[in-house]
């Protein structure tokens, strides 16, 4: 008979055939959670993270314009996990890049601002700032200042170069980053539906001496639990 059964009673076995995850068994993958802003130049007090979702406010990946895609965030929810998913956290890690490049070449003597901006944005930012990481509202994690949660991933082969084809011209190649040990912590579940937040303030604004906007991420490193397909 053509058309719908819908009035057919269904066996828990029927239901079984058509269920889309594995009751009671679980996958597990490694899977930061990480979402990125736009650090402005003239710095801010407060920033807020995981809370923008894709699709919403303004992009902060260098060259790209319009809303926030998977180059700012992979959270699907603000501020959780969503049902059939949880994390186990294991470490945070806070990625500052300048917008300011590490080389500069110039036809006179390089001004002040010119010299080294790449590290004096670097050094400015990650000197300062207080990280806080909270699972609803009760306090896991405070401290800093930032480089003590420096990123595994960063530029390196470069050296400080000066030379000049006379006595003003200049070439200069100058790169910094955070570095140490991971930041690891006392592994924290994330249950799915479970409200977490995470902060970085300032006790002041803290300005970015090249005048270029930087970008600053955070990533919640860990294990991503999946209910089993």
């Amino acid at each position: 008979m053509n058309g719908f059964s819908g009035r057919t009673g269904l066996t828990p076995e029927d239901l079984a055939k058509y269920r889309s995850y594995v009751p009671g068994v679980d996958d597990v993958i490694w899977q930061p959670a990480y979402d990125y802003q736009t650090y402005p130049t003239a710095g801010a007090l407060a920033f807020n993270w995981f809370t923008l979702l894709r699709g919403t406010g303004t992009t902060s990946a260098f060259g790209g314009a319009g809303a926030r895609t998977n180059q700012d965030t992979n959270m699907q929810l603000s501020g959780q996990f969503g049902a059939g998913n949880q994390m186990l956290v294991l470490g945070i890690e806070v990625e500052f890049w300048p917008g300011s490049v590490p080389g500069l070449q110039t036809a006179a003597q390089p001004t002040d601002a010119q010299t080294s901006q790449q590290p004096d944005d670097v050094y400015s930012v990650l000197r300062n700032g207080i990280l806080s990481f909270s699972v609803q509202n009760r306090p896991y994690l405070e401290d800093g200042p930032l480089i003590k949660f420096p990123t595994q991933t960063y530029l390196t082969g470069f050296a400080a170069v000066t030379n000049g084809a006379n006595a003003t011209a200049s070439i200069q190649i100058a790169y910094a980053s955070g570095c140490g040990a991971s930041y690891n912590i006392v592994p924290v579940l994330l249950r799915e539906n479970q409200a977490f937040q995470t902060s970085i303030t300032f006790p002041a604004v803290i300005a970015t001496p090249s005048g270029v906007d930087g970008r600053m991420g955070v990533r919640l490193n860990g294990k991503l639990i999946r209910n089993a397909q």
